[in-house]
């Protein structure tokens, strides 16, 4: 099997165990907190909050780590994040809400440990691998292994939970963890057999460490960032997240529900159609950038998302309905071409030594995006305000238009 291949079959395994596992835990906490929904969406919105205040700190440690350590601390975190989690959530059916600060700490731990296997792979083994259409091409891949496992994953992970005895009625939740926690192992293997086959070179050793105080750990993958030329990309994609107008979002599925009263089935079908559309954009990406160039394939995806999204905004307030579940449908093209494209930016775009804070500032980014969005979804959240964050979603999607079209231009030479 080569590296290729190894790869892929890594992150099958293991983001399958993840997306099994990331349905059980809210749903397991539904079922043991019946009533309790906003302390349920609290518990998230903390370890969201985690995630994002220490992720900067966990990418500037891995510039400093060699990357089969930064494999082997990663995969250990997840490991130990899912089994305290699996505990405190055990505990939570004979107890009160005690164990709801290790829901917590074991979901930052999991995210965490979850984020540095993601860019030392995709973000930093990944590239120092491939170049070119050879890129594009696992790129693209690896993001049909994330979209089928996005899919498929739930259904089983929901069929497992049904599984329950008297004796133990969180067998299933057992179940779900034990396939999350075995995944690691084979992931681990596979990705060090890839070390192996290419030598010390991708083992590079670790740097020595600098002493700095803990804000400069903190703010150094921000200010790399900034210097980059590649920061524009990296904003455009972050201001994507502000968006409620997703298949899969739980605002935009709460308001069709109760304001357009569409059945449960219409809204298992559009949030199928979102992968669908998904998979599409994988297929579709890498001809536009065999054709056109990395950059110029990114902003036709982004604009192509704005104009779908501009047509959905215009058909919400005309209340067609399904032409406004179809524009939504098809902008899931451009979002996922320029998901890719932006990837594939930091992959070539970011230095070798600044690829863990870089990347995962990045991601923090995102993070930051979700929660904004949580929080005006908090403020605006009521069936009658729902229209401010639809204009809002399509403004946020524009602006990051504007900003890559207009300021990665005087960039493309620095890209290879």
């Amino acid at each position: 099997m080569n590296s290729e291949k190894k790869i892929i079959l890594s992150r099958a395994l293991t983001n399958c165990g993840d997306q099994a596992w990331d349905f059980a835990v809210p749903l397991s906490l539904a079922v043991l907190m019946p009533g309790k929904l906003k302390l349920v969406a609290l518990v998230f919105f903390v370890s969201r909050l985690g995630h994002v205040l220490l992720l900067p700190l966990v990418g500037n440690a891995m510039d400093h780590m060699s990357r089969l350590r930064t494999l082997q601390t990663g995969l250990a975190a997840q490991f130990i994040g899912v089994l305290i989690q699996a505990a405190s959530i055990t505990s939570l059916s004979t107890s009160n809400e005690g164990p709801l600060v290790g829901i917590i700490s074991g979901g930052i731990l999991t995210g965490l440990g979850s984020a540095m296997t993601n860019i030392g792979v995709a973000q930093d083994l990944v590239p120092s691998l491939f170049s070119g259409t050879r890129l594009t091409r696992i790129n693209s891949r690896i993001r049909q292994v994330d979209l089928v496992s996005e899919v498929c994953s739930p259904v089983l992970s929901g069929l497992l939970l049904l599984i329950r005895f008297p004796e133990i009625p969180n067998l299933g939740l057992f179940v779900v963890a034990t396939w999350n926690l075995l995944s690691f192992f084979p992931e681990y293997f596979l990705v060090k057999g890839v070390l192996n086959v290419h030598g010390d070179f991708l083992k590079r050793p670790a740097l020595h460490s600098t002493r700095a105080p803990i804000w400069k750990k903190l703010s150094g993958g921000w200010s790399a960032l900034l210097k980059l030329s590649i920061a524009p990309a990296v904003f455009a994609y972050a201001l994507l997240w502000l968006s409620v107008l997703s298949p899969h979002g739980v605002l935009l599925s709460s308001y069709l529900k109760q304001a357009w009263k569409l059945p449960e089935v219409t809204l298992g079908i559009f949030r199928g159609l979102g992968a669908v559309f998904g998979l599409i954009a994988t297929l579709l990406f890498p001809m536009l950038v065999n054709r056109f160039g990395l950059l110029r394939a990114c902003k036709q995806s982004l604009l192509f998302q704005c104009l779908m999204l501009i047509l959905a905004l215009v058909s919400f307030y005309t209340r067609t309905e399904w032409m406004f579940l179809g524009f939504i449908l098809l902008s899931r093209i451009g979002l996922y071409g320029f998901g890719l494209g932006e990837q594939q930016i930091r992959q070539t775009g970011v230095p070798e030594n600044l690829r863990g804070s870089v990347n995962a500032t990045a991601s923090a980014l995102t993070s930051v995006g979700t929660l904004c969005l949580l929080a005006i979804g908090s403020a605006l959240g009521s069936v009658e305000t729902f229209d401010r964050l639809v204009d809002i979603s399509v403004l946020c999607v524009v602006a990051a238009g504007a900003i890559f079209a207009l300021r990665m231009k005087r960039y493309a030479v620095s890209l290879r």
